[in-house]
């Protein structure tokens, strides 16, 4: 009784203000229901979000015009592969969604409402597999870290709704078997770049050396520290390999990212140069800390890990996939790899500082961090702007339901 009570008065709340109320749930994350006010808040993030004169270009708005074109065709299996083909995809889920929505409306912002709940229940599953792993009151830095988890990925990512629902998904497979040797969820990593997102076939390979090679802790150790100093790819040399052994389909879509001249000018002066410094450096500023905290709890704490199966497979597959994030970030759009990497890490660093009643160096460590994961976190909540509106901070979902495509993103108002 006391159960359905509190569910009564959660709903009640969320229904009068969202956004208090999922600050109450996380306030509160112990408590069963938290994880679902993360998951219904993000479901009203896509019924309130706000598309912002700079974010005109995105993906989202391509796939919300989409629905409005779909809604005057007539489909069959036919029509629906040829559409399919035309979008240049290799990974089905959100065309599929685009045309089962357009078969109700051709309003694409009822689109977005439904990548909200898919992108949501992964989002929400995976931040509470971590916290509810916390024992004990949580210490400053786990706080600190936590709030950098929460933000890599985060609801107002899903302007690009295949990539960063690929990485919800992918670890919503990976961490199960990390932490706890859950071998069924793997599957869910193998669907990742076929029914989310393409790219997600790097992962999908780290995760198969992985598998194949086992825990090579020293091996993957020094991979990491090798790709941190020398982990630009050579392309020169690479796209012949590419262009002879990978299908057409995937050679033809990742030719954009592979090409030389492209790659040059994304390493080069002249690219930095085009962005303010908080804005070209502040993922470092989340890097160059956890990196850091990574290389000294390998020197330091290197042998309780390996007296734990768990935890020594979760260090080494992290390394491994850090470093290859790291190799990756070298051409355009490789370093989005980056964000599921940092997810990884941060799940990793968050639960062993406070769960290992012995650490004490990590905690004299955060001092020389704060400024860095500062500036990250600031500059990543000024990003949730682009497509956030005042609806989704002050409103409510009676209010949302006849604003729906009319809320301005808040950048757009102080600007």
């Amino acid at each position: 009784m006391r159960s359905s009570s509190t569910n009564f008065y959660l709903v009640l709340m969320f229904i009068l203000h969202p956004f208090i109320t999922l600050i109450y749930g996380i306030r509160n994350y112990r408590m069963p229901q938290a994880k679902n006010l993360m998951w219904a808040f993000s479901i009203f993030f896509g019924m309130t979000i706000g598309i912002g004169k700079e974010s005109v270009g995105s993906d989202i708005v391509r796939y919300m015009a989409d629905v409005n074109v779909l809604h005057g065709l007539d489909f069959n299996f036919s029509t629906a592969w040829d559409y399919f083909k035309s979008t240049g995809e290799i990974d089905v889920l959100r065309t599929l969604l685009s045309i089962l929505v357009s078969r109700f409306t051709d309003n694409g912002y009822y689109l977005v409402i439904v990548f909200g709940f898919i992108f949501g229940y992964f989002y929400s599953r995976n931040m509470w597999f971590v916290l509810n792993r916390m024992e004990g009151k949580l210490k400053w830095i786990t706080v600190l870290l936590l709030f950098c988890f929460f933000i890599i990925t985060p609801i107002w990512k899903i302007g690009g709704f295949r990539f960063h629902t690929a990485v919800h998904v992918f670890l919503y497979g990976l961490l199960p078997y990390l932490f706890m040797g859950n071998k069924k969820r793997l599957i869910w990593c193998f669907l990742t770049p076929f029914v989310f997102h393409y790219s997600f076939l790097i992962p999908l390979f780290c995760l198969l050396v992985y598998l194949l090679l086992g825990n090579r802790l020293k091996m993957y150790y020094w991979f990491f520290i090798v790709s941190l100093f020398v982990g630009q790819l050579n392309l020169d040399r690479l796209n012949p390999i590419i262009e002879k052994y990978l299908p057409s389909v995937l050679n033809e879509r990742s030719s954009s990212y592979r090409d030389t001249q492209k790659v040059a000018y994304y390493r080069s002066d002249d690219y930095s140069q085009e962005k303010v410094w908080y804005a070209k450096f502040h993922k470092n500023f989340l890097n160059w800390p956890i990196s850091v905290f990574l290389i000294v709890l390998y020197w330091k704490s290197r042998e309780i890990f390996e007296t734990d199966r768990n935890l020594l497979r979760l260090l080494s597959f992290t390394f491994l996939f850090y470093g290859v994030a790291f190799v990756m970030s070298s051409i355009p759009s490789g370093q989005r790899f980056l964000a599921p990497a940092g997810l990884l890490t941060i799940s990793l660093l968050v639960v062993y500082i406070q769960n290992s009643k012995q650490e004490v160096l990590m905690d004299k460590m955060i001092v020389f961090a704060y400024p860095f994961l500062a500036i990250y976190l600031l500059v990543s909540l000024r990003e949730a702007f682009y497509y956030t509106s005042l609806t989704t901070v002050l409103g409510n979902p009676v209010f949302a339901l006849f604003t729906i495509g009319d809320n301005f993103s808040i950048n757009d108002l102080i600007k």
